[in-house]
């Protein structure tokens, strides 16, 4: 009985011998990584400073980092984005309140889920004009249904004007440049925009600043990728964090980024004027950047919505608290306000 179980304790361990050196020089193969998951981003090719925190995604490991492989789609301004957003073309989009507003009002499935910045639109007029109020002003000229569009006309109210009395001209902020740069006849008494061009303008003295407003911008991401992609979402959101810090703590290369490959006409300095009005900018840690409203914030938005209802004539507005969910963002800060490490990012091209 002992020979049989000392045989079979022989061959036992022969097989296993050999099984060993018959893998010895089979090269181990690694696993294979995880295909990132991939997501359409929407944005605005001339809108700082949302346009800096694009290409540090575009230029850094940070999608990367949190499993993304990002589309990006680019429009001149915000509105162009609705109707992509609306036929299921787009995952995330970056706009202001009220062309956000005005995708909610046509049903559009989507929520906002976190403060994009602050920034401002301004109203300017030639250097020559003798308008120096908004009451005086007869004919705007514009993107139509920016934002910038209704702190025009909130300035002409403010002013004792009326808004509906104004001849409202569509003109995009390329076709500013083409006029203004070049000191062509302007085609309304003032014109309306939105950063870089509209501070450009102002700062190389080819025009006079007539009003400046206030609007808050956003992040908005569509139901189908949130529902469908819960992890994916999340992950972009920690994304947008992280994108925000590194463009905190490196703004004179985001605005190179940005600068060079929007071919915008401007100084760097602009590009800094731009951003002052955003707390983000001045981070000093992850936890400092705040992707959150204030109750000043909500109103804003909702000034918003009820300004894009008037213009549709759409009936009662839609109330955009209704349309805004923060849990995504609450995750993040608390995720990356406990651990977080910035030499984890790295420029790769």
């Amino acid at each position: 009985m002992g020979r049989i179980l000392l045989l079979a304790l022989t061959l036992t361990l022969g097989v296993f011998l050999f099984a060993a050196c018959g893998n010895a020089g089979t090269p181990q193969q690694e696993p294979t990584a995880p295909q990132p998951d991939k997501i359409r981003i929407g944005w605005q090719t001339q809108w700082a400073t949302q346009g800096q925190l694009v290409k540090v995604w575009q230029h850094t490991n940070i999608m990367k980092m949190n499993g993304l492989e990002a589309e990006y789609s680019g429009v001149d301004y915000g509105p162009k984005l609705n109707p992509l957003a609306i036929a299921g073309d787009l995952d995330v989009f970056l706009t202001a309140d009220q062309p956000a507003a005005a995708a909610f009002t046509v049903g559009a499935r989507c929520k906002v889920v976190g403060r994009l910045m602050y920034n401002n639109t301004k109203v300017y007029v030639p250097l020559d004009s003798p308008i120096q109020s908004m009451s005086q002003v007869k004919s705007a000229a514009g993107p139509t249904g920016a934002a910038a569009e209704r702190i025009t006309a909130k300035g002409v109210t403010a002013d004792g004007g009326d808004p509906l009395a104004i001849k409202w001209i569509t003109l995009g902020m390329a076709e500013q440049g083409a006029i203004i740069l070049q000191g062509k006849d302007w085609p309304a008494d003032a014109i309306y925009g939105f950063d870089a061009a509209a501070s450009n303008f102002i700062y190389k003295g080819h025009a006079r600043e007539l009003y400046v407003g206030h609007v808050v911008s956003v992040v908005v991401m569509c139901n189908d990728f949130m529902e469908n992609n819960p992890d994916a979402a999340y992950r972009f959101v920690k994304a947008f964090y992280q994108g925000w810090y590194w463009y905190a703590t490196h703004q004179q290369q985001a605005n190179s980024w940005f600068k060079d490959e929007s071919r915008l006409p401007f100084d760097l300095e602009v590009l800094d004027i731009a951003a002052s009005v955003e707390p983000n900018i001045k981070a000093q840690s992850i936890r400092d950047i705040r992707p959150f409203f204030n109750e000043d914030d909500l109103q804003v938005m909702q000034e918003a919505s009820d300004f894009v209802c008037l213009r549709k004539k759409c009936g009662t507005p839609v109330v955009m608290t209704d349309f805004i969910d923060l849990s995504l963002m609450e995750r993040a800060h608390a995720e990356l306000s406990a651990s977080y490490d910035p030499e984890l990012v790295k420029v790769t091209n």
